[in-house]
């Protein structure tokens, strides 16, 4: 993914460039700096900017690319085994990567399992299909994404007579980079409403994968996993990322992971034979990126919430750390998990007396995070003029209770605490 450094207006401008560039067959040299500063800032004259359009020729334009990847949840805790689950979350952070990558001139939002990209007119379709396939072939088929792109010309990307930048009688009037991406949103979740969600079904009289118990078993036997005290076999996709997690995580079970912390200690409490699933959610980031107006907004925006919660992921690697015994600290990253969430989420499994101690002072983390940030603080006074806040969810279970519920019961807490939040402000 992108450093989030690298999110300012003059990256999309150079994206513009080259994507107007290759779409008209010129060199970038001879595009007009007014038209991709236009598509960056989404400031100009409108008919002043689809004049110098035309005059680069009628392919001059853009296919607005969006991917957002189907049910991650089910994709990572379907399983309770915890190289299953690191994972899978692995998977999906080598996918945005490989997508910045494959698509590096075009990507302008990379995370979190989404993304957004503005390539040359006549590209979205195949960069569409291409994005699928790396996904069906990097999950071994378990894992889907909705793709889906607009063409776009430079004038679109600006503010049309009539919109308002305030709702009137609860109606928003918009037109510009606003409506570009309400459109490939409303694209989005129209496709993923019309898909079907039915699992494939397991015929009775044949074995179920021991790792998520939904699919048939696959050629894949635990004893090749490392398991060689249990019988049975897994699906395909949970051995792919059951050896794609293998290297992240101690402990092939939950039982084993708490294990590696009980030992470390000389007296061991009932407590610490409890997991904390903490899950924590930016408060009001859908109403603070709907009033964004240009592309350059929403890349420096994106660019500073990411980087404000990858710092939270640091701090708490931390904490791990400084909770461990000195030996122990050189392995404290393998001792919880870490898990893929979007841009303004995170998600931790820790022995429960470390969640709650992370959960308590997530807020103020995140407060100090945001101060220390400029340019983060200079959006947010333009456009809300409060700091970032957090919903937070935290279940404390024994290590049986599967994790797929783990997650739900941490969702709904949280949903509660961002309920309590929202009424209050």
């Amino acid at each position: 993914m992108p450093n989030p450094e690298s999110f300012t207006p003059l990256k999309i401008e150079e994206i513009a460039r080259r994507a107007l560039a290759a779409a008209a067959g010129v060199p970038s040299g001879k595009v007009p700096e007014k038209l991709s500063r236009a598509v960056a800032t989404g400031e100009g004259n409108r008919e002043e900017i689809a004049d110098l359009a035309r005059a680069l020729g009628p392919e001059a334009g853009f296919d607005l690319v969006r991917f957002d990847t189907d049910r991650i949840a089910s994709f990572v805790f379907e399983s309770s085994r915890p190289p299953v689950i690191a994972g899978a979350s692995k998977i999906l952070r080598d996918l945005n990567g490989t997508i910045a990558r494959d698509f590096a001139d075009w990507t302008l939002l990379s995370g979190g399992g989404e993304g957004l990209l503005l390539a040359p007119h006549g590209r979205g379709a195949e960069i569409c299909r291409r994005i699928e396939e790396s996904y069906q072939r990097a999950s071994a088929g378990a894992l889907g994404v909705t793709t889906a792109w607009i063409a776009a010309r430079p004038e679109d990307f600006l503010p049309a007579p009539g919109s308002e930048s305030a709702p009137r009688d609860g109606v928003r009037v918009v037109s510009g980079t606003p409506a570009l991406l309400s459109l490939l949103h409303d694209e989005i979740r129209k496709k993923k409403d019309g898909r079907p969600q039915d699992r494939e079904l397991v015929a009775g009289n044949r074995p179920r994968c021991r790792s998520c118990r939904d699919r048939e078993a696959g050629r894949t036997t635990l004893r090749e996993l490392g398991r060689p005290e249990e019988e049975g076999k897994v699906c395909d996709p949970c051995a792919l990322r059951w050896r794609m997690g293998q290297g992240e995580i101690e402990g092939l079970s939950f039982e084993e992971l708490i294990d590696h912390w009980t030992g470390t200690r000389a007296e061991a409490s009932r407590k610490e034979s409890y997991l904390g699933f903490l899950y924590a959610d930016g408060n009001g980031m859908g109403a603070l990126f709907g009033k964004l107006r240009s592309l350059g907004e929403l890349q420096t925006l994106s660019g500073e919430v990411t980087g404000c919660f990858e710092s939270l992921r640091v701090i708490v690697e931390k904490e791990v750390r400084a909770a461990l015994p000195e030996p122990e600290r050189g392995r404290a990253s393998r001792l919880f998990l870490d898990l893929l969430a979007g841009g303004d989420e995170v998600i931790w499994i820790l022995p429960a007396a470390l969640a709650v101690h992370v959960a308590e002072r997530l807020d103020a983390w995140l407060a100090a995070e945001v101060t220390a940030r400029h340019g983060l603080r200079e959006v947010l006074s333009q456009h809300d003029g409060k700091g970032l806040s957090i919903g937070i969810g935290l279940a404390l279970c024994g290590l049986g209770y599967p994790v797929r519920y783990q997650y739900q019961l941490a969702k709904a807490l949280q949903k509660q605490a961002k309920d309590r939040t929202y009424a209050s402000g």
